[in-house]
Protein backbone atom coordinates (compact mmCIF):
# COMPACT_ATOMS: atom_id res chain seq x y z
CA UNK A 1 0.00 0.00 0.00
CA UNK A 2 2.57 2.56 -0.12
CA UNK A 3 3.10 4.99 -3.05
CA UNK A 4 5.61 2.81 -5.09
CA UNK A 5 3.37 -0.29 -4.88
CA UNK A 6 0.28 1.47 -5.57
CA UNK A 7 2.29 3.72 -8.94
CA UNK A 8 1.09 1.24 -11.22
CA UNK A 9 -2.52 0.95 -10.78
CA UNK A 10 -2.76 4.95 -11.64
CA UNK A 11 -3.48 3.86 -15.68
CA UNK A 12 -6.04 1.66 -14.58
CA UNK A 13 -7.81 4.18 -12.42
CA UNK A 14 -7.37 6.72 -14.55
CA UNK A 15 -9.38 4.67 -17.14
CA UNK A 16 -11.68 3.57 -14.62
CA UNK A 17 -12.85 6.71 -13.99
CA UNK A 18 -12.85 8.40 -17.79
CA UNK A 19 -14.78 5.42 -18.72
CA UNK A 20 -17.57 6.93 -15.86
CA UNK A 21 -17.25 10.31 -16.58
CA UNK A 22 -17.59 9.79 -20.50
CA UNK A 23 -20.50 7.54 -19.69
CA UNK A 24 -22.52 10.53 -17.76
CA UNK A 25 -21.15 13.39 -19.60
CA UNK A 26 -23.79 13.13 -22.85
CA UNK A 27 -26.80 13.23 -19.84
CA UNK A 28 -26.45 16.44 -18.88
CA UNK A 29 -26.48 16.25 -15.56
CA UNK A 30 -26.54 13.36 -13.10
CA UNK A 31 -27.28 12.44 -9.33
CA UNK A 32 -23.32 12.58 -8.21
CA UNK A 33 -23.54 10.53 -5.09
CA UNK A 34 -25.30 7.31 -6.48
CA UNK A 35 -23.74 8.14 -10.15
CA UNK A 36 -20.47 8.55 -9.20
CA UNK A 37 -19.31 9.04 -5.82
CA UNK A 38 -20.71 5.32 -4.74
CA UNK A 39 -19.89 4.03 -7.70
CA UNK A 40 -16.35 4.45 -9.06
CA UNK A 41 -14.41 3.81 -5.69
CA UNK A 42 -16.57 0.40 -5.20
CA UNK A 43 -15.62 -0.51 -8.50
CA UNK A 44 -12.08 0.16 -8.17
CA UNK A 45 -11.65 -1.54 -4.83
CA UNK A 46 -13.16 -4.59 -6.17
CA UNK A 47 -10.49 -4.62 -9.17
CA UNK A 48 -8.13 -4.13 -6.88
CA UNK A 49 -8.89 -7.09 -4.35
CA UNK A 50 -9.91 -8.81 -7.82
CA UNK A 51 -13.68 -9.29 -7.19
CA UNK A 52 -16.49 -9.62 -8.76
CA UNK A 53 -17.98 -5.95 -10.09
CA UNK A 54 -21.04 -7.07 -10.09
CA UNK A 55 -21.00 -7.84 -6.28
CA UNK A 56 -20.83 -3.68 -6.20
CA UNK A 57 -24.92 -3.12 -5.50
CA UNK A 58 -24.48 -5.38 -2.58
CA UNK A 59 -21.50 -4.23 -1.20
CA UNK A 60 -22.52 -0.71 -1.45
CA UNK A 61 -25.50 -1.43 0.62
CA UNK A 62 -23.98 -2.86 3.15
CA UNK A 63 -21.66 0.10 3.42
CA UNK A 64 -24.51 2.29 3.80
CA UNK A 65 -26.48 0.48 6.33
CA UNK A 66 -23.26 -0.39 8.67
CA UNK A 67 -22.17 3.20 8.87
CA UNK A 68 -25.41 5.48 8.80
CA UNK A 69 -28.50 3.09 9.10
CA UNK A 70 -29.92 4.28 12.30
CA UNK A 71 -31.68 0.71 12.94
CA UNK A 72 -29.00 -1.05 15.10
CA UNK A 73 -30.31 -4.79 13.68
CA UNK A 74 -30.34 -3.42 9.69
CA UNK A 75 -26.47 -2.22 10.55
CA UNK A 76 -25.88 -5.69 12.68
CA UNK A 77 -26.51 -7.93 9.88
CA UNK A 78 -24.70 -5.51 7.43
CA UNK A 79 -21.43 -6.26 9.02
CA UNK A 80 -22.47 -10.28 9.50
CA UNK A 81 -22.94 -10.23 5.56
CA UNK A 82 -19.92 -7.98 4.18
CA UNK A 83 -18.04 -10.34 7.00
CA UNK A 84 -19.40 -13.84 5.44
CA UNK A 85 -18.75 -12.69 2.11
CA UNK A 86 -15.04 -11.54 2.62
CA UNK A 87 -14.50 -14.93 4.98
CA UNK A 88 -15.47 -16.76 1.81
CA UNK A 89 -13.37 -14.60 -0.62
CA UNK A 90 -10.23 -14.91 1.83
CA UNK A 91 -10.88 -18.77 1.85
CA UNK A 92 -10.95 -18.74 -1.89
CA UNK A 93 -7.26 -16.87 -2.20
CA UNK A 94 -5.89 -19.32 0.66
CA UNK A 95 -6.51 -22.11 -1.30
CA UNK A 96 -5.61 -20.35 -4.71
CA UNK A 97 -2.91 -17.55 -3.89
CA UNK A 98 -2.15 -14.65 -6.15
CA UNK A 99 -0.47 -11.31 -6.29
CA UNK A 100 -3.13 -8.86 -4.47
CA UNK A 101 -3.36 -7.72 -1.21
CA UNK A 102 -6.23 -9.74 -0.27
CA UNK A 103 -3.22 -12.79 -1.03
CA UNK A 104 -0.92 -11.06 1.34
CA UNK A 105 -3.23 -10.95 4.04
CA UNK A 106 -4.09 -14.27 4.26
CA UNK A 107 -0.33 -15.48 4.20
CA UNK A 108 0.39 -12.45 7.00
CA UNK A 109 1.63 -13.30 10.10
CA UNK A 110 1.32 -11.97 13.98
CA UNK A 111 3.57 -12.96 16.52
CA UNK A 112 4.64 -16.27 14.38
CA UNK A 113 0.80 -17.31 13.69
CA UNK A 114 -1.86 -16.57 10.94
CA UNK A 115 -5.40 -15.90 12.54
CA UNK A 116 -8.01 -16.37 9.90
CA UNK A 117 -10.67 -14.30 11.64
CA UNK A 118 -7.58 -11.32 12.17
CA UNK A 119 -7.51 -11.49 8.45
CA UNK A 120 -11.18 -11.09 7.86
CA UNK A 121 -10.94 -8.29 10.15
CA UNK A 122 -8.11 -6.41 8.19
CA UNK A 123 -10.53 -7.06 4.98
CA UNK A 124 -13.16 -5.51 6.64
CA UNK A 125 -11.19 -2.80 7.71
CA UNK A 126 -9.91 -2.25 3.79
CA UNK A 127 -13.40 -2.41 2.74
CA UNK A 128 -14.84 -0.15 4.73
CA UNK A 129 -12.28 2.32 5.24
CA UNK A 130 -11.25 2.57 1.66
CA UNK A 131 -14.60 3.22 -0.07
CA UNK A 132 -16.61 4.93 2.21
CA UNK A 133 -14.12 7.76 2.89
CA UNK A 134 -13.50 8.51 -0.75
CA UNK A 135 -17.10 8.53 -1.19
CA UNK A 136 -17.86 11.00 1.46
CA UNK A 137 -14.95 13.50 0.53
CA UNK A 138 -15.70 13.07 -3.62
CA UNK A 139 -19.07 14.07 -2.55
CA UNK A 140 -18.00 17.45 -0.41
CA UNK A 141 -15.56 18.13 -2.61
CA UNK A 142 -17.81 18.34 -5.47
CA UNK A 143 -20.71 20.53 -3.68
CA UNK A 144 -17.89 22.86 -2.79
CA UNK A 145 -16.79 23.16 -6.95
CA UNK A 146 -20.34 23.47 -8.01
CA UNK A 147 -20.89 26.40 -5.28
CA UNK A 148 -17.75 28.20 -5.68
CA UNK A 149 -16.95 28.42 -9.34
CA UNK A 150 -14.05 30.90 -8.66
CA UNK A 151 -12.44 28.10 -7.07
CA UNK A 152 -13.10 26.11 -10.10
CA UNK A 153 -11.76 28.16 -12.64
CA UNK A 154 -8.64 28.19 -10.34
CA UNK A 155 -8.15 24.41 -11.15
CA UNK A 156 -9.07 24.57 -14.65
CA UNK A 157 -6.54 27.24 -15.05
CA UNK A 158 -3.74 26.00 -13.24
CA UNK A 159 -4.07 22.40 -13.02
CA UNK A 160 -0.78 21.99 -11.13
CA UNK A 161 -2.38 22.86 -8.82
CA UNK A 162 -4.95 19.79 -7.97
CA UNK A 163 -2.16 17.76 -6.23
CA UNK A 164 -2.33 20.93 -3.12
CA UNK A 165 -6.25 21.29 -3.54
CA UNK A 166 -6.85 17.68 -2.70
CA UNK A 167 -4.88 18.22 0.70
CA UNK A 168 -6.82 21.54 0.99
CA UNK A 169 -10.28 19.70 0.35
CA UNK A 170 -9.31 17.15 2.88
CA UNK A 171 -8.05 19.74 5.54
CA UNK A 172 -11.17 21.60 5.33
CA UNK A 173 -14.10 18.35 4.48
CA UNK A 174 -13.29 16.42 7.05
CA UNK A 175 -15.08 12.97 6.87
CA UNK A 176 -13.91 10.93 10.40
CA UNK A 177 -15.71 10.89 13.40
CA UNK A 178 -14.10 8.10 16.55
CA UNK A 179 -16.08 6.17 18.43
CA UNK A 180 -14.57 5.90 22.06
CA UNK A 181 -15.77 4.68 25.27
CA UNK A 182 -14.62 6.33 28.57
CA UNK A 183 -12.17 4.57 30.97
CA UNK A 184 -12.71 6.77 33.59
CA UNK A 185 -14.68 9.63 35.30
CA UNK A 186 -13.63 12.90 34.43
CA UNK A 187 -14.52 16.55 33.30
CA UNK A 188 -14.26 18.06 30.25
CA UNK A 189 -14.53 22.19 29.79
CA UNK A 190 -17.51 21.94 32.40
CA UNK A 191 -18.75 18.60 31.11
CA UNK A 192 -19.06 15.43 33.56
CA UNK A 193 -18.02 12.36 31.60
CA UNK A 194 -18.71 9.06 33.24
CA UNK A 195 -16.40 5.93 33.19
CA UNK A 196 -18.28 3.53 29.96
CA UNK A 197 -19.75 7.07 28.63
CA UNK A 198 -19.97 6.71 24.97
CA UNK A 199 -18.37 9.73 22.86
CA UNK A 200 -18.18 10.20 18.87
CA UNK A 201 -14.96 12.23 18.50
CA UNK A 202 -14.73 14.41 15.38
CA UNK A 203 -11.23 14.38 14.74
CA UNK A 204 -11.34 16.57 11.09
CA UNK A 205 -12.33 19.49 13.60
CA UNK A 206 -8.62 18.97 13.87
CA UNK A 207 -8.28 21.40 10.49
CA UNK A 208 -10.47 24.01 11.43
CA UNK A 209 -8.33 25.13 14.01
CA UNK A 210 -7.70 28.80 13.79
CA UNK A 211 -4.43 28.32 15.85
CA UNK A 212 -2.85 26.26 13.42
CA UNK A 213 -4.48 27.29 9.92
CA UNK A 214 -5.32 31.11 9.54
CA UNK A 215 -9.05 31.30 8.33
CA UNK A 216 -9.30 27.73 8.62
CA UNK A 217 -13.33 28.05 7.06
CA UNK A 218 -11.95 29.40 3.61
CA UNK A 219 -10.49 26.99 0.99
CA UNK A 220 -7.27 28.08 -0.21
CA UNK A 221 -4.89 26.16 -2.88
CA UNK A 222 -2.31 28.31 -1.83
CA UNK A 223 -1.82 27.78 1.97
CA UNK A 224 1.65 27.30 3.64
CA UNK A 225 0.61 23.79 4.76
CA UNK A 226 -2.27 21.45 4.66
CA UNK A 227 -1.80 19.01 7.70
CA UNK A 228 -4.66 17.46 8.53
CA UNK A 229 -5.63 13.87 9.92
CA UNK A 230 -8.41 12.72 8.05
CA UNK A 231 -6.36 9.93 7.41
CA UNK A 232 -5.29 9.47 10.97
CA UNK A 233 -1.94 9.43 12.95
CA UNK A 234 0.29 7.01 14.42
CA UNK A 235 -0.76 3.80 14.19
CA UNK A 236 -3.99 4.79 13.59
CA UNK A 237 -2.47 6.32 10.05
CA UNK A 238 -4.98 4.81 6.85
CA UNK A 239 -3.33 2.65 5.11
CA UNK A 240 -5.58 3.03 1.75
CA UNK A 241 -4.32 6.96 2.04
CA UNK A 242 -1.78 6.78 -0.69
CA UNK A 243 -4.75 4.79 -2.33
CA UNK A 244 -7.45 7.29 -1.92
CA UNK A 245 -5.21 10.53 -2.85
CA UNK A 246 -4.83 9.68 -6.41
CA UNK A 247 -8.47 8.58 -6.72
CA UNK A 248 -9.39 11.67 -5.87
CA UNK A 249 -6.72 13.46 -8.17
CA UNK A 250 -7.34 11.95 -10.86
CA UNK A 251 -10.79 12.65 -10.77
CA UNK A 252 -10.35 16.08 -10.05
CA UNK A 253 -7.74 16.44 -12.96
CA UNK A 254 -10.52 14.30 -15.49
CA UNK A 255 -13.62 15.90 -14.64
CA UNK A 256 -12.71 19.45 -14.81
CA UNK A 257 -11.07 18.61 -18.41
CA UNK A 258 -14.63 17.17 -19.51
CA UNK A 259 -16.90 18.89 -17.34
CA UNK A 260 -15.66 22.35 -16.55
CA UNK A 261 -18.80 24.34 -15.61
CA UNK A 262 -21.56 22.19 -13.34
CA UNK A 263 -24.21 23.23 -10.53
CA UNK A 264 -26.56 21.88 -8.54
CA UNK A 265 -29.97 21.12 -10.13
CA UNK A 266 -31.93 24.16 -9.03
CA UNK A 267 -34.01 24.03 -5.93
CA UNK A 268 -32.49 21.70 -4.36
CA UNK A 269 -31.44 21.40 -1.10
CA UNK A 270 -28.30 19.23 0.16
CA UNK A 271 -28.58 17.27 2.90
CA UNK A 272 -26.38 15.14 4.81
CA UNK A 273 -25.76 12.09 7.89
CA UNK A 274 -22.76 11.86 10.19
CA UNK A 275 -22.15 8.37 11.78
CA UNK A 276 -18.63 7.00 11.95
CA UNK A 277 -18.17 8.72 8.37
CA UNK A 278 -19.65 12.40 7.68
CA UNK A 279 -21.83 12.06 4.01
CA UNK A 280 -23.86 13.89 1.59
CA UNK A 281 -26.65 12.16 0.73
CA UNK A 282 -27.67 12.82 -2.24
CA UNK A 283 -25.99 15.95 -5.19
CA UNK A 284 -27.65 16.23 -8.48
CA UNK A 285 -25.88 18.00 -10.81
CA UNK A 286 -26.58 19.90 -13.42
CA UNK A 287 -24.41 21.10 -17.31
CA UNK A 288 -24.69 21.81 -20.50
CA UNK A 289 -24.38 19.32 -22.78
Amino acid sequence: MSPKALAPLEPDMRALIIEIIEELKPHGGCEFVADYAVRMPVDLFLRFVELPTEDRPMMRRWIEDSARNPDRAIANAARTSSWNYLEKALEQRRQKPGTGIFSRIVAAEAEGKIVPSDSVSMALNILFGGIETVTSALSFIMKFLAENPGHRRQLIAEPGLIRDAVEEFMRRFGILNLGRTAAADFEFHGVQIRKGDRMLLPIHLYGLDDEKFERPMEVDFHREHFRHINFGSGPHRCLGSNLARPELRIFLEEWLARIPDFAIEPGYKVTGHSGSAMAITSLPLVWSQ
